[in-house]
């Protein structure tokens, strides 16, 4: 199993944040068929193949993405375009720790 673990530190007040996570997390679940669940350590996702969380914090987004077996070679382009929505989505209000 591969594991991509990604911190990015946010200007973001918490109540846009949390607006960009629920808008994120809706569209994620329909373009990739992920099962979210909200919970009091962030949102948990998952789907054949896959698993992992999103946490936020006041100054940090934490994702933690485990990979099975059949997605494990793509790990590199599925991390390249994760930091590519994040890019999009955060914008200058990031950075990766």
């Amino acid at each position: 199993m591969a594991t991509i673990a990604i911190v990015r530190r946010h200007r973001l007040d918490p109540s846009k944040l949390a607006a960009l996570v629920d808008e994120v997390t809706a569209e994620l679940a329909t373009q990739y068929q992920l099962q979210c669940d909200h919970r009091d350590d962030g949102i948990h996702f998952n789907r054949i193949g896959a698993s992992g969380r999103l946490a936020t914090c006041e100054q940090q987004l934490r994702l933690e993405l485990k990979l099975g077996f059949m997605l494990k070679p793509f790990r590199a382009q599925i991390e390249q375009q994760i930091h590519r929505q994040l890019d999009q989505l955060l914008g200058e209000n990031s950075a990766i720790i």
